[in-house]
């Protein structure tokens, strides 16, 4: 093993190889001759002898580094991973196929000081003139000079001839009319004329003061009580017997006491149908503000009234062989509005307290919200309560001769036949004990 040594200069260090191994016959035995690091303390330039053509592996105290072999200047290009403390280190050479080819360690220095600076060589001849440059643009125009004096006054030329005479101009306006001369003296007075007709009667003059009101009367008998309130297109009949007794049979919910009504009252006799929901809408629905009308109308094959129009001019269509098949899809706020517009006079316009808002409900959305509205005492239109409707429905005076409750809203103990129907939803098997309840028939 040879012994490379680092001997540093302010610009590169050297490595210096000692000592070198002589020639063997004609063929040179692989050996590194000289190193030497560069300034950036990284870049290793080693000098070898006898090395084959082809590539070299260095490894530079065990670790690979990347370089160059060139076999015809016999020099290789390394590159250190970085640069290195002062120390002895080991540089291998190989061949690819792991041969060995040479190696030497190799002992690196500290960097010495870097030496005094060079004295500062002879200025050198002026070179030659350059050439002209070229004209400047002009500069900008000088201001202008002030107006010199005026000139004399020529003198005055001779006067022109005379012109001739212009037209004679219009007349001047009137003169101002004279004073009135002096009244002339007054004649004599002519004798007296006839008398003139006799004038029309004047005016009749201001009523004279009210007397004072006498004193009222006493109060006439209370008539009898008016006929409950009917509109023209529903058929009500009368609700009887005030005060009959409560249904005491028990419910399939397990409660009972259902009925007891302590007043007569009307209901109508059949449900309300499409037509008169129709007629409603078409009263006061051309805006529907409040929702009268519902899609369900159109999309379930049990509705049957079609909307047709724009928003502010609605209005409302019964379906084919729907006009009196019961409307459905009614909640509680719209027979509410149903019976305001009935209780009103069945009036035409928006929904407000005049038509749908007030009168047998005073609908509120405070009251609506908190299902507080509850109706109107004077009512005349209204939803019937349950004991109402369960009277109305069960209830006969003449049951047993003492009077009583059915099992079923159709004076039977019997359960009904279920209804059944054609095409158009009419019912095809009618007798005195059917219903279409459930789904009904259509």
């Amino acid at each position: 093993m040879k012994n490379l040594y680092l001997f540093a200069r302010p610009w590169l260090a050297l490595l210096a190889l000692l000592p070198a191994t002589a020639l063997l016959g004609a063929t040179q035995t692989p050996q590194i001759l000289n190193t030497k690091l560069g300034s950036d303390n990284v870049t290793l330039t080693i000098t070898v002898q006898g090395f084959p053509n082809g590539a070299v592996t260095v490894k530079f105290n065990g670790v690979t580094i990347n370089s160059t072999y060139s076999q015809a200047t016999q020099t290789i290009l390394a590159t250190l991973p970085a640069a290195q403390s002062p120390g002895t280190y080991v540089l291998v050479i190989y061949q690819p196929n792991g041969t060995r080819l040479d190696g030497a360690d190799v002992a690196i220095g500290a960097i010495g000081p870097p030496g005094p600076t060079g004295a500062t060589g002879a200025q050198g001849p002026a070179g030659p003139p350059g050439a002209a440059g070229a004209q400047g643009p002009p500069g900008p125009t000088g201001a202008t000079g002030s107006q010199g004096a005026a000139g004399a006054t020529g003198a005055t030329g001779p006067p022109g001839p005379t012109g001739t005479t212009g037209a004679q101009g219009p007349a001047g306006p009137a003169g101002a009319t004279g004073a009135q001369g002096p009244p002339g003296p007054t004649g004599a007075t002519g004798s007296q004329g006839p008398a003139g007709p006799t004038g029309a009667t004047g005016a009749q003059g201001p009523a004279g003061p009210t007397g004072a009101t006498g004193a009222q009367g006493p109060a006439g008998p209370q008539g009898p009580p008016g006929p409950a309130g009917t509109a023209p297109f529903i058929e009500f009949v009368a609700v009887g017997y005030p005060g009959n007794p409560a249904d005491t049979r028990k419910a399939s919910d397990g409660t009972s006491g259902y009925g007891v009504v302590n007043y007569a009252f009307h209901i109508s006799k059949y449900k309300i149908t499409n037509g008169q929901y129709a007629q409603f809408l078409n009263a006061v629905g051309a805006a529907d503000t409040n929702g009268l009308w519902i899609m369900n109308f159109v999309w379930n094959p049990h509705g049957g009234i079609t909307r047709v129009g724009v928003l502010g001019s609605y209005s409302y269509v019964v379906d084919t062989a729907m006009g009196n098949k019961p409307v459905v899809f009614i909640d509680f706020w719209r027979a509410c509005r149903f019976c305001n517009w009935l209780h009103n006079g069945m009036p035409t316009g928006a929904e407000h307290n005049t038509t749908t808002e007030d009168g047998a409900y005073t609908l509120t959305a405070a009251g609506m919200a908190a299902n507080t509205i509850t109706r109107n005492p004077g009512a005349r239109f209204f939803v019937p309560s349950e004991n109402e409707w369960y009277k109305a429905a069960y209830y006969d005076p003449a049951k047993s001769g003492t009077g009583g409750y059915w099992m079923y809203p159709f004076r039977s103990n019997t359960a009904p036949t279920v209804a059944t129907c054609d095409a158009l939803g009419n019912i095809n098997n009618q007798t005195l004990n059917i219903a279409n309840y459930n789904n009904g028939t259509v």
